[in-house]
């Protein structure tokens, strides 16, 4: 599928309404942060722009490129913000073709492990 097929959604996914309730902060910012870390990124680090794929690129743009100075300074300051770029740095070495990986339940049970218990699941 090409990327202009694909639909954008009507509000940002990074909201994230089914994970936020039942998961902490830590483990949620540096997820909803994905996006920006990567224009953080793409900024502070030009090889980094320069080894996205093609359509890392394309979605680049779609998500307002690079970051200006003015917005890297206030990513800087969001809590989580560092944690959300490691995040996007893990991400990216993960991306390797024919790579071996834990089973999915592998991940579920970690992350389990981080719902939170004061929060009850939303209806």
């Amino acid at each position: 599928m090409r990327c202009s097929a694909v639909p954008l959604p009507s509000r940002p996914v990074l909201q994230m309404p089914w994970c936020s309730p039942r998961y902490c902060t830590t483990f949620t910012e540096p997820i909803r942060l994905h996006v920006q870390a990567k224009r953080f990124l793409c900024l502070r680090e030009p090889s980094y722009a320069q080894a996205l794929s093609s359509i890392s690129r394309v979605s680049l743009q779609l998500q307002g490129g690079p970051m200006t100075s003015e917005e890297s300074v206030r990513f800087e300051a969001t809590p989580y913000a560092m944690d959300a770029v490691q995040l996007r740095r893990w991400d990216d070495a993960g991306k390797v073709a024919d790579r071996l990986v834990p089973p999915l339940q592998y991940f579920l049970s970690r992350a389990s492990s981080l719902i939170s218990v004061t929060q009850p699941p939303p209806n």
